[in-house]
């Protein structure tokens, strides 16, 4: 009889535990969850602020970028999930406040806290900082993983984010209907400080394979990867080959003033001095009207989305 009592009695124990755990635990999530609502609430910047991401200016008001990266450090501890994208927003905030050194970090941080589908801006922007540096072995590593990332992945990390929702809610017009345009642009930045950095390494054969690449996924500004075709040519000595790509750039883009340069430095090498001779005068004219073609295109700001 004993022990029928103490059976009972566990019973009815094990059961009020359950009840208890079974009604406890969403009221404790739902409590944290309010807490974490009202804290987010009190620290979120103005949302009109977030439009300023949208379309950067260099009029950003420090205290602003301050009240940003408190912000988005809370979202970082409260929220562990969005902590690659925090990471993000920090860094972001802190290269407009010329903290190049904690932009860097922030964005490096925000490459290593998740093991799934990684997100393309910072490792365009990680690529930016090192271009900048001269660190081209770097540079190429960093436009090369964030060249890896497909235009989908990004945006679903892009809608289902709480962190980028605050800034999509902030201008939706602009974000979702020019996200595919804002990303494949960067795209073809990532792909021309790509090939500019391998130029400067002077690995022509996986420059080649760039060009190719990026003439396939025809991002636009055919007449850049055409030049660095004609580039990598004049460098390992193949002239003739270097003039074909040229005059492809060039009839995309009578503009572009360096194509018309190299097309110069062909000639020269090839004994054509006085064709040489007429092209630098024209790549000179054109550089004094318009200012360096390709300098305006291997210095871009740093990009949010």
């Amino acid at each position: 009889m004993k022990h029928i009592k103490l059976i009972i009695t566990r019973a009815i124990v094990v059961y009020l535990l359950l009840f208890t755990a079974i009604w406890y635990v969403p009221w404790f999530h739902l409590a944290r969850a309010h807490t974490i609502a009202q804290m987010l609430t009190r620290l979120n910047p103005k949302i009109d602020y977030f439009q300023d991401f949208v379309n950067p200016h260099d009029n950003f008001a420090v205290h602003q970028l301050n009240l940003c990266v408190n912000y988005h450090k809370r979202i970082e501890q409260l929220i562990p999930t969005e902590r690659s994208e925090a990471y993000q927003m920090i860094a972001y905030c802190y290269g407009l406040l010329g903290d190049s050194e904690r932009a860097e970090k922030y964005y490096e941080m925000s490459t290593t806290v998740t093991s799934g589908p990684y997100y393309f801006w910072p490792y365009y922007n990680l690529g930016i900082f090192a271009f900048r540096k001269g660190d081209y072995s770097k540079a190429v590593q960093y436009f090369q993983k964030a060249l890896e990332t497909k235009e989908a992945v990004n945006h679903w990390i892009w809608r289902h984010s709480k962190v980028f929702h605050d800034v999509r809610v902030s201008d939706p017009y602009n974000l979702e209907d020019h996200f595919s345009e804002h990303f494949m642009e960067s795209r073809k930045q990532a792909y021309f400080l790509l090939m500019e950095s391998k130029v400067k390494l002077e690995d022509y054969d996986k420059l080649f394979k760039a060009v190719s690449l990026g003439i396939k996924e025809n991002l636009g500004e055919g007449d850049v990867f055409y030049y660095y075709g004609g580039v990598g040519d004049f460098y390992r000595g193949n002239y003739n080959e270097a003039l074909i790509f040229l005059n492809l750039a060039l009839h995309l883009n009578p503009d572009n003033s360096d194509v018309i340069l190299y097309m110069g430095k062909c000639m020269q090498a090839i004994g054509r001095q006085d064709l040489a001779d007429r092209l630098f005068k024209q790549a000179d004219y054109i550089k004094q009207r318009d200012g360096s073609f390709m300098g305006k295109r291997l210095d871009p700001p740093l990009r949010f989305f």
